[in-house]
């Protein structure tokens, strides 16, 4: 029934007309219909809310429309704020935990570090107590006993003199003569090992020949060689340096040559031979004397087995001379070892840096020789 009303408004209302166009079609159509002014009028007045109305319905719509996406693009933005808040509280819990994990770690690590470290002063503890027994047991019984002869020796000898025959005087001096000298040996190894355990020894590396070195101890051993009919032989060249300390590798060189004769029979040799192996030299004292057991090659070089025997011609030994040599040896970055058969003689070897210039440190080999008894 509004329909014809409605259309007819629409058709003369324009809304984007400002100048009064829809007063003009109001009079048009009212002076064009005289009879039907006032059913005109108030139908196109009723029409223009009609129209008024969808237009405030669809301004309404839109307005809630925004407010709603207002409404929710709040809602995201602040969860996304919250959201983002929440990450970095996250965050830093996790840096927090972090760091906490690192501190216990660092802490796991530390008193790993520490237990390991009280775990080798516990081993350095019960070295000192082998060596301290060791160094009582060679107070008590190695150097007794050979004061107690040298006592007796000497207490005939000044009692019996004149009832003595010539030839038993002379064996009782050449007896009280080795006495002395064990004595003596012994001595300075004892000094030299309680020095080396307590770390006053000097230790000075330097160029050193090594046939030179070899030359020395040589002539010094000599008479003890002769006196068994032992021919000892330098057959290291000429040429070979070492980086060594001068006295250490002397009194290694020393107790070497001392055990070869010792151990040789009357009429045997003692050689010296070197070779290059790397940044080291292999020095090899070699002797075709009685040679050692199997079973005993492991205690020769341990301080804490009591291990001594009587050489060829009844000499006695300290039992600390070769440990003294591997702990002189182990200083300069060297290892030592020995190659023997009973019956059949033996071979010391034992490793020295090679002499390279002046500003060269000694450092121990990572995997060169490390591996024999």
């Amino acid at each position: 029934m509004l329909t014809a009303p409605l259309q007819a408004a629409r058709s003369y209302f324009n809304p984007q007309d400002s100048n009064g166009l829809f007063v003009k079609s109001i009079s048009q159509f009212t002076f064009q219909n005289p009879g039907s002014i006032n059913i005109s009028f108030v139908n196109q007045i009723t029409t223009l809310r009609v129209f008024q109305s969808d237009y405030f319905l669809i301004f309404i719509v839109i307005l809630l429309s925004t407010i709603i996406f207002v409404g929710i693009r709040v809602v995201i933005v602040n969860s996304n704020k919250k959201h983002e808040a929440q990450q970095q509280e996250i965050a830093i819990r996790n840096s927090e935990l972090e760091k906490i994990n690192a501190n216990i770690l660092e802490e796991i690590k530390m008193r790993k570090e520490a237990e390991y470290r009280l775990m080798e002063e516990i081993e350095k503890l019960k070295e000192v107590n082998i060596s301290k027994d060791k160094f009582f047991s060679i107070i008590s019984h190695d150097l007794k006993s050979p004061f107690q002869g040298l006592l007796g020796f000497t207490e005939l000898l000044n009692e019996e003199y004149d009832t003595l025959e010539d030839e038993y005087r002379k064996n009782l001096i050449k007896e009280i003569r080795a006495s002395s000298l064990h004595i003596y040996n012994l001595l300075v190894n004892v000094l030299e090992w309680s020095r080396l355990q307590t770390n006053r020894t000097d230790f000075n590396p330097e160029k050193v020949n090594l046939w030179l070195e070899i030359e020395e101890v040589r002539n010094l051993l000599m008479m003890n060689a002769v006196n068994k009919n032992i021919s000892l032989h330098n057959e290291v060249s000429k040429d070979y340096y070492v980086l060594a300390d001068d006295n250490m590798l002397r009194s290694i060189l020393h107790n070497l040559l001392t055990n070869a004769i010792k151990f040789t029979e009357p009429g045997g040799y003692v050689k010296f031979r070197a070779t290059l192996a790397g940044n080291f030299y292999v020095i090899s004292v070699i002797d075709n004397g009685i040679g050692i057991k199997q079973d005993d090659i492991g205690k020769i070089f341990s301080i804490g087995i009591q291990y001594s025997t009587i050489g060829t011609s009844n000499e006695k030994g300290t039992g600390l001379g070769l440990t003294l040599c591997k702990e002189m040896i182990e200083k300069h970055g060297g290892s030592i070892w020995v190659e023997s058969k009973l019956g059949a003689g033996s071979s010391f070897r034992f490793t020295m840096p090679k002499y390279k210039s002046q500003s060269q440190e000694i450092t121990v080999p990572l995997d060169l020789f490390t591996n024999h008894n």
